[in-house]
């Protein structure tokens, strides 16, 4: 299919995708089955009734995100029913788990028979990401300053003498990324490449609200869904380290959490195998917590986090396509008016 600049049209099938998404769920699988029979005589002892809540933490992360995606949607001119938002974010959020960008190929897929879908879907994409991010580094400042305030004397400062700069150097790269933009030349180039590779209007969280027309009611929505989202993540790894009989601070717990999804937000390895767990078990090691539990702490939690989505993504998938045949053959399409949009602002 011949696009409007003359080439042919990007498109990835599900049949290409299926390899590496089976082959990183299986290495994925023996990975955690090995590390978690080593693990086995403390995962034994695990307490279940902390287990089943936290399963339920994490399903209450779907219900979360589901508003804020049907509002931005909206604002597109594009309604979704709450079943249809609902089945979107779970068979993305279970792509996304397993390979980088998973979850942009379902969610553009899925809203490319929608007049402008392709480019809604672009600065959802966009709005999501900035909103999590953000969400994450805010919960991070947060449990790190309760951290020192209501545990000063759990503080090892030989760690987070170090670790004090980090929210502060991020927050400054993205500040200096978003006032970068005001200047034309650095706008004139995101925008040739959001154009020539994504079909999108697509620049900065800032002007999606502008040309979209957001709402405080709508960034309220999305600031709640996105703090929301990082407390039940790190209260989900909470009762999992109450699972096998580690008692500590709510605080610490959130705060060592948001320090190692911090570092496991790169996909270095195939879905982040090894990320969490090493970033988990270097920070509290750093408070005197024994590695060997704290494993086992992290363990259960990717395996809670992990394979109940990837299960409602699959049902999600299976029912979806049935229904909507632009899901049962993946794919990723220029949107027909992408050229005009180009020469308007190119």
């Amino acid at each position: 299919m011949i696009g409007p600049h003359g080439r042919r049209q990007g498109r990835f099938k599900w049949n290409v995708l299926w390899y590496p998404v089976a082959g990183v769920v299986g290495i994925d699988l023996i990975y955690q089955i090995l590390i978690s029979w080593r693990q086995s005589n403390i995962i034994a002892r695990a307490q279940p009734g902390y287990l089943v809540f936290a399963v339920f933490c994490q399903l209450a992360i779907y219900v979360v995100l589901v508003a804020p995606m049907r509002e931005f949607y909206t604002a597109a001119k594009i309604r979704l029913g709450g079943r249809r938002a609902f089945s979107l974010l779970a068979m993305g959020l279970a792509l996304g788990r397993v390979i980088p960008f998973g979850d942009y190929l379902i969610w553009r897929t899925g809203m490319k028979r929608y007049r402008g879908g392709a480019s809604a879907t672009t600065q959802w994409y966009v709005m999501y990401y900035t909103w999590v991010f953000s969400g994450l580094l805010f919960v991070f400042l947060t449990a790190e300053i309760f951290t020192y305030i209501l545990h000063p004397h759990a503080t090892v400062h030989s760690l987070l003498g170090y670790l004090s700069f980090l929210p502060v150097s991020i927050s400054v790269i993205v500040l200096a990324a978003l006032f970068a933009t005001r200047f034309r030349w650095v706008r004139d180039r995101i925008k040739r490449l959001a154009f020539d590779r994504l079909g999108s209007q697509a620049l900065s969280p800032l002007g999606i609200i502008r040309d979209r027309k957001l709402g405080w009611n709508v960034i309220g929505i999305f600031t709640f869904a996105a703090l929301a989202n990082w407390l039940l993540e790190g209260y989900t790894l909470y009762l999992c380290l109450r699972a096998v009989d580690i008692n500590m601070p709510l605080t610490v717990a959130l705060f060592g959490f948001t320090f190692a999804r911090l570092f496991s937000l790169i996909p270095v390895l195939p879905g982040g195998i090894g990320q969490l767990e090493a970033g988990t078990a270097i920070f509290f090691a750093a408070y005197g917590y024994a590695f060997s539990p704290v494993l086992t702490a992290t363990v259960l939690y990717r395996l809670i986090s992990y394979w109940p989505a990837l299960v409602i993504g699959a049902l999600s998938f299976a029912v979806t396509s049935r229904t909507d045949a632009s899901m049962a053959h993946l794919q990723l399409e220029r949107p027909v008016f992408a050229s005009q949009l180009h020469k308007k602002h190119g």
